[in-house]
């Protein structure tokens, strides 16, 4: 996991250099040219056969100008400190803290997954054509299938659906097709989809550190899901859902 780390680091720091330099040039010809503005003001003041206009225009531009600069240089200045604040933080990250992270900490909870809660006769009657428009008003490339217990079952993926869908002669057989003919009946996709399967899914429990599970994820054929749940097991309530893609936005992971 130290290139992980690296990653992060490289991340959080680039252009860190310019950026530095950049913003104490800014520094520099904000409060100078705030500092001449006010000199020509103050003189004009001063010298004018008329100083009341200079002191209405001194009036009227000092809080402008007092504004834009402290705007100005809270941003940059504050931007800088951030940077500074997490790379104190990335450094602290030793390599074997990162290894031990725990999976619950990366997950996303139930309550927040978009998923279908199905019994078995529900699967029976569940249309493709219905779950693929389901998982494209949703912007999902894949749907999480859980029991009534919310145990985890199946993990579907449009582009499966919509390559069975494809298939089909007319609308009328398209319309035809439902979830349990393909997940049972077609000998393509029987033994896919669901626990240690092909394309299917694995689980671990809250306790798993992150990186053990994704050991045993790519250990199985085209696994790209992890679920977590209460006791660890196939018939537990899920916790949360892993995919491949939030761990490697997590970790900044390549394959």
């Amino acid at each position: 996991m130290k290139s992980d780390r690296n990653s992060i680091l490289k991340l959080i720091t680039s252009d860190s250099t310019s950026n530095s330099t950049n913003r104490s040039l800014l520094s520099y010809i904000i409060l100078c040219g705030a500092l001449l503005i006010i000199g020509i003001l103050s003189w004009g003041i001063i010298n004018s056969v008329n100083p009341d206009g200079y002191k209405t225009v001194f009036n009227t531009i000092i809080p402008l100008l007092a504004t834009w600069v402290g705007t100005v240089l809270a941003f940059y200045f504050g931007k800088e400190n951030f940077e500074a604040a997490s790379r104190q933080i990335v450094n602290a990250l030793r390599p074997d803290m990162i290894d031990d992270i725990p999976i619950e900490n990366v997950m996303i909870d139930t309550p927040t997954i978009v998923y279908k809660e199905l019994s078995q006769d529900e699967l029976k009657n569940c249309k493709l054509v219905d779950l693929s428009a389901f998982l494209a008003s949703v912007r999902k490339d894949r749907c999480p299938i859980f029991g009534k217990d919310l145990s985890p079952q199946y993990i579907i993926h449009k582009s499966t659906i919509d390559n069975h869908l494809v298939k089909a002669k007319n609308d009328e057989e398209k319309n035809g097709y439902t979830l349990e003919a393909i997940l049972k009946n077609e000998a393509e996709y029987k033994e896919m989809f669901s626990l240690n399967k092909k394309k299917g899914f694995i689980i671990v429990s809250k306790n798993e550190i992150l990186e053990k599970a994704i050991e045993k994820m790519k250990a199985v054929e085209q696994c790209r899901d992890i679920f977590v749940t209460e006791n660890g097991n196939a018939d537990g309530k899920v916790l949360g859902w892993v995919t491949d893609s939030l761990i490697a936005r997590f970790l900044n992971l390549k394959d």
